[in-house]
């Protein structure tokens, strides 16, 4: 899969926000602007990551070539996104759970 052509998560500027929030969270002082929005995109990237890792490893094994093959060949992010929705039960539930322990692990928590 090129997670870089096809994202599986569509909901970037909910994680850009989550970002932003853990920035200030962090409470970074002394920081030049460039400096801060690299860290806030790193953030994002690995949002993402964290988000794809959910999807997949919760996507059912005899589902997995499926999807797979979908985001290879560059299916439409609305096709994906309705895929996830019919094969992972409970995604929204496992994905506040995932990003909840990112923000632990962030903030030194």
């Amino acid at each position: 899969m090129d997670q870089n052509d096809n994202r599986i998560s569509n909901n970037s500027v909910h994680l850009e926000e989550f970002a932003e929030n853990l920035l200030l969270e962090k409470n970074l002082t002394n920081i030049d602007a460039a400096t801060l929005r690299q860290m806030r995109e790193d953030l994002v990237d690995r949002l993402e990551k964290v988000t794809d890792k959910v999807v997949v490893d919760n996507i059912p094994e005899d589902k997995l070539g499926e999807f797979e093959k979908m985001v290879d060949d560059g299916a439409k992010p609305e096709d994906v996104q309705a895929f996830i929705s019919s094969n992972v039960p409970d995604l929204g539930p496992k994905l506040t759970e995932a990003y909840f322990d990112f923000r632990k692990l962030y903030l030194g928590l």
